[in-house]
Parts: structure tokens; sequence; C-alpha cells
């Protein structure tokens, strides 16, 4: 009965370790292990992971295969094991078993390419050259030919036939191979070489504001038609504004966004400030308007229309502006009554605590200089 209780203890012993022993040893076995299926009814196996390679032989479908390395990209996986050897098939066509991360990275040298053989059904006839004469013939039926060449338009291939490296007509036969890879022997172009580059602008609007500055706060040198195209010197800190060259109002700044560039971006030079004159401040009047000793102040005179003043200062409090008139010297008028030309705020604050009467109350009243608002561009 004693020998009865150790023996029935034994098993049950046995039974509880040898599962802790066995599973880990399997478990690591099957991490180990990363096989494929073939998934279709047959498999090229190559010598390198790409179908311009060389085919080994081919797999047959439900066969599985331990995986070796996997190609940079991915897509192709490396079987060892098969009848023909070690190789690469395309992993699309296989499904795969294991931990794809443990998996190798096989970034080659590879094995040797397919070779580029030309398919000959019938007899055709060979030429020296692309559109040269018929030098002789290539037997036909279904005769494989070895590629060395081709031309560079794709109509002609170079093959090694028992009468010598001769031309055919692609269209003659059917071409086995990565086509891409077969050098071109006939017809490269010869290769161009260009000058300096030139780097120019063309003008895509109807007009576009040529500035003294990268900004519209400077002042307008001329204006420029579209269509019309120059030479780009330089370019601003922000890359929004050219620098041209040859112009009928000379050197000066036009806004990128208005333009067509043609040429190499990153060989413009920046120019660094300082830059031109600021736009000019003035004040067009449309109509009879009232002027002022002061902002609020005592009413003086009427501006006559037309005309277009420069604009000498503004209040702290916004609302009024100070112009220079030819009739009664420098006075003040409220800002919303005319149209405002320029940057306002490059308008200088007068400070209201010291504003004196200036000569206004002696000053002649005459006409003033007629004088319409200029046509301007785009910015």
């Amino acid at each position: 009965m004693k020998q009865l209780r150790v023996v029935v203890w034994f098993v049950l012993l046995t039974a509880l370790v040898l599962p802790l022993i066995v599973l880990p040893i399997s478990s690591a076995n099957a991490q180990s292990e990363n096989r494929i299926f073939v998934n279709v009814d047959f498999l090229n196996l190559r010598t390198g992971p790409d179908a311009k390679y060389q085919v080994l032989g081919v797999l047959n479908g439900g066969e599985d295969y331990a995986v070796i390395a996997k190609s940079p990209d991915g897509t192709w996986f490396k079987v060892t094991g098969t009848p023909f050897g070690d190789g690469w098939v395309r992993g699309r066509f296989t499904i795969f078993r294991g931990d794809i991360n443990s998996v190798p990275v096989d970034s080659g040298p590879y094995g040797a390419l397919e070779p580029f053989v030309f398919l000959v059904f019938i007899n055709v006839p060979a030429f020296e050259r692309p559109g040269g004469e018929p030098i002789g013939t290539v037997t036909g039926g279904q005769t494989q030919y070895q590629v060395v060449g081709r031309s560079y338009d794709g109509l002609w291939v170079q093959v090694r036939a028992p009468i010598g490296d001769v031309w055919l007509t692609t269209s003659s036969g059917a071409f086995r191979g990565s086509w891409f890879d077969v050098p071109i022997t006939y017809g490269l172009p010869e290769p161009v070489t260009f000058g300096p580059t030139v780097n120019t602008i063309f003008v895509n609007v109807e007009f576009l504001n040529l500035r003294t500055g990268p900004d519209a706060k400077y002042a307008i040198l001329g204006i420029l038609r579209g269509g019309q195209q120059y030479t780009v010197a330089g370019i601003s800190p922000d890359r929004i504004w050219f620098y041209i060259v040859g112009t009928p109002f000379g050197d000066g700044w036009v806004r990128g966004g208005f333009t067509i560039f043609r040429g190499d971006i990153n060989e413009v030079p920046v120019i660094e400030p300082p830059y031109g004159q600021l736009l000019p401040s003035t004040f067009v009047v449309a109509v009879y308007i009232p002027v002022f000793d002061a902002p609020r102040g005592r009413e003086l005179q009427f501006l006559l229309p037309p005309g277009e003043y420069a604009v000498t200062g503004r209040n702290f409090a916004g609302g009024w502006i100070r112009l220079d008139t030819p009739q009664f010297g420098e006075v003040w008028t409220q800002f919303s009554r005319g149209f405002f030309r320029g940057v306002y705020f490059n308008v200088p604050i007068i400070d209201e605590r010291v504003i004196t009467i200036t000569s206004a109350e002696n000053a002649i009243n005459s006409s003033s200089t007629t004088q319409n608002p200029p046509i301007t561009g785009f910015d």
C-alpha cells in the first residue's frame, strides 16, 4: 500500500512538472522559427528580391519553408530548405508565421540577374544599326537570342546571333527580362551643358508697383506692365519680395506673389536693410472740407477740391491729421473727410499739448493745386 502511494505521488508530480519544462522549450522553438507557406499554385524562387533576378526554380502551393531574411522594403523573404537551395520569394504570395520583427534584413549583394533574351518566332531581317540596311536574317521558331543592348527610343533591340551582334525591331519578337536594366547602346543624346543660371521674374498682373524697399510702405518708383521680364538680383529676408534690375525706372522691389519666378531660388542673395525712401503719406480731397488750427480747434477755412496734400502728422487719439497746404500752411482736418494714401502708422504723432497756432489765419485764400490720384499697381 505504501509503495502504491509513492507511485501515485510520482505520477502526479511528473504530470505537474513536465509541462513546465516542455512548454518553455517548445515556445522558444516556436518563437525562433519564422516560416512561410506558399499561397499560390506555383511561386518563383529567385536569386534576389526583385523580378529582375534569375529564377532558381518553382515552388508548389502549400509547401512551407523557414525564413532566414527579408528585403529592405519588407516585401520579399529569403527562404531555406527548398529543392533548389536558398532563394527569394515575394511575400504577398505567401502566408507568414512567426515574428516578422525578428527576421533580419538582407541588403545584398544578391545573385545573378535574369538573363535578357529576345524570342523570335519567324525568320526576321537583321540590321547593322537601327534604321540601316539589312545584313542578314535571324532564324525564328521560338529561338532565344541574348540581348546585349537597346536603342534610346525603345524601338530596336541588339541581340547576339550566329552572324554577330545585330539589331532587330522590338516588334519582330518578344522580350524576356527587365527592359530598363538593358544598357542603351544606340541613340543616346549628347549631354546638354547649361550656362550659369539666370534668375528672372515675369510680371503676372496687369500693373505691378516697383518700390524702393520690400514693403508697401516704401515709395513707388514706377509701375511695371504685365508680361515683362526682369533679372532678379536679390530677395528680402522673409523671401516675399524680389529686388530686380533693368526696369525703365531703375532697380527696385516687387512683391513675389504677383510674379512668376524662373531660376534657382536658393542662389538668390538675401538683401538686408537699410532700403530706400518710405512712401510719402498724402491726403486726397474730393469735396470742400474745413480745416482747423488744432484737433477739435478753431475752424479756419475750406480746402477746395480736387487736391492731394502731404500729411505731416496725426494726433495721438486718432481721427485727425495735419496737412501741409500751399494756401494755409500746416492745418488740421478730420481723417474721415478725405482719402488717405500711404502707411498710416508711419505718420508721426504730434503731441497735442504743444500744438501752436500757425499763420493760417493770415494766409491768403488761393486755389489749390489740382492733382489727380495716380494709377497704382499691385503690391
